[in-house]
């Protein structure tokens, strides 16, 4: 009887281990997704706080946390994982035009929500991510040229891989169900608003320390997580991770020539 029950309790822990995209090790220690991806999630958070809120010397901590997000799948999940994760032949490959006009539309869409409100001041949302990245020291002494693909060809490479494979690919996988497949675009879309609070609605400068915006910077947030819903949409109905990440990085193109065609 004792070793029936030991071999029902091994077949039974050999098949929670294959319903599992992870590697076996990694699901032994977590048992599901999403508590791997809570996990992380909270570093990261930590990690985009400090980078976005710390002494100007530890911005670079934020493209550190994008480099981070890029080997996440390939080293916690199975080689079968990485397809359902997105990572695949793109056969519907119309989605990568209809990403990159979505994302470039999204983010003049974004600013000029944002002009509509605050007009060019210092309280619009491109304004507070241009004081982020770009030190009024550099804007002194170096041309638009020279600026824009500074600041640009990490935005276009760093946050879009991978924040993609993180929140489009991991958290929503982790969340979504087969028969609540939106739960996955919830989840990875409201996660990624709240992270990019530390972008516009908490912000701290050394006159008045720490301050919350609480009515503009939950706008700022819901317009993170329309963003986000966007970049699932491209990652839905393409059924590959490649369109979202496209589209990502379309909107930050667009968001960093709307912040130099009309901030600068």
């Amino acid at each position: 009887m004792r070793l029936l029950s030991e071999n029902t309790i091994a077949i039974n822990h050999e098949l929670v281990i294959m319903d599992s995209i992870l590697r076996p090790k990694v699901q032994l220690i977590f048992q599901k997704e999403w508590i791997l991806c809570l996990i992380l999630y909270i570093i990261f958070f930590i990690i985009r706080g400090i980078g976005s809120l710390g002494p100007e010397k530890l911005r670079l901590i934020i493209l550190v946390g994008f480099g981070l997000m890029w080997p996440l799948p390939f080293i916690f999940y199975l080689r079968e994982g990485w397809r359902i994760l997105g990572l695949k032949k793109i056969t519907k490959p119309w989605w990568i035009l209809w990403g990159f006009l979505l994302g470039v539309a999204a983010a003049f869409l974004v600013y000029f929500v944002g002009w509509s409100i605050f007009r060019n001041t210092d309280e619009h949302w491109y304004v507070a991510l241009l004081n982020q990245v770009i030190s009024e020291e550099d804007r002194a002494y170096m041309s638009k040229a020279i600026l824009f693909p500074i600041v640009t060809i990490p935005a276009i490479i760093f946050s879009p891989v991978g924040e993609e494979l993180f929140f489009r690919g991991m958290i929503h996988e982790a969340f979504k169900k087969s028969e609540k497949i939106w739960l996955g675009g919830i989840a990875n879309s409201l996660a990624f608003g709240l992270i990019h609070i530390f972008h516009y609605g908490i912000v701290y400068s050394s006159s008045s320390g720490l301050e919350i915006l609480p009515w503009t910077g939950l706008l700022w947030f819901f317009l993170m997580v329309g963003v986000s819903w966007m970049f699932t949409l491209c990652r839905e109905r393409s059924d590959s991770i490649y369109p979202a990440i496209v589209s990502h990085a379309a909107f930050n193109l667009g968001m960093n020539a709307s912040i130099f065609i009309f901030l600068l």
